[in-house]
């Protein structure tokens, strides 16, 4: 939900920033969260799910602070611990009859969202508007075509997949990384992104042509 409406990115970003804005029951229910499962819920948005065979059904969405946050709710990256689910529904339950709250409760459909990964597209995507032509130019001896990317993904095309490999072993490719993450750290307003884990890789425009058709749409797809 956060990828598709900024609203919430916002008001889970001003939560980020201590600013609240839940009702007491939501805001309860944010609290029991993180201390039973020792993680940070930034923010919780209830609403209904829009359009779909489950149109009008209750929805809770928990917004939590990092990956690791995230990594603990889940079984893996797609599917939340239906055990997690179960008991954030009966505690949600028992705070709206306790606070004599107005939210439906009836099979309130669970879900997760990563602030993190974000917060780094957003940072990552100003990176690459402000600087790709910068980075190109730095290192056009290595061949360097352009540098474009989707969310906190960032990706180097050089000309050549021989350019690759080559830029790897003379140490050309690590400068380059160390360079987009000093330049992305600028937007990196909650210091997210670490050296160590720069979501960045390589690839080339040579590979581009040949398998993808020089189309972005095919190769992002």
């Amino acid at each position: 939900m956060l990828f598709d409406d900024p609203k919430i990115y916002t008001a889970a970003r001003d939560a980020k920033l201590g600013i609240t804005s839940l009702s007491p029951t939501l805001d309860q229910l944010r609290v029991s969260i993180s201390e039973h499962y020792s993680i940070s819920v930034l923010h919780i948005v209830y609403d209904r799910i829009d359009i779909g065979p489950h149109a009008e059904r209750p929805r809770l969405n928990i917004i939590v602070d990092t990956a690791a946050d995230f990594d603990v709710l889940h079984k893996d990256q797609f599917t939340p611990k239906r055990n997690v689910q179960d008991t954030i529904r009966r505690r949600f339950a028992k705070l709206v009859r306790q606070n004599l709250a107005d939210y439906d409760t009836d099979n309130v459909h669970i879900v997760f969202d990563d602030f993190s990964a974000e917060a780094m597209g957003h940072a990552a995507q100003q990176f690459r508007d402000a600087h790709s032509d910068g980075v190109v130019q730095a290192f056009r001896d290595a061949n360097v075509w352009t540098v474009t990317g989707i969310g906190m993904h960032s990706i180097v095309f050089y000309l050549r997949d021989s350019d690759i490999s080559a830029n790897d072993k003379n140490g050309r490719s690590q400068s380059l990384i160390k360079l987009c993450f000093d330049l992305a750290q600028a937007y990196d307003e909650f210091g997210y992104f670490t050296l160590s884990t720069f979501p960045i890789a390589f690839d080339s425009k040579q590979r581009f042509d040949t398998e993808y058709k020089g189309s972005w749409f095919y190769y992002f797809r």
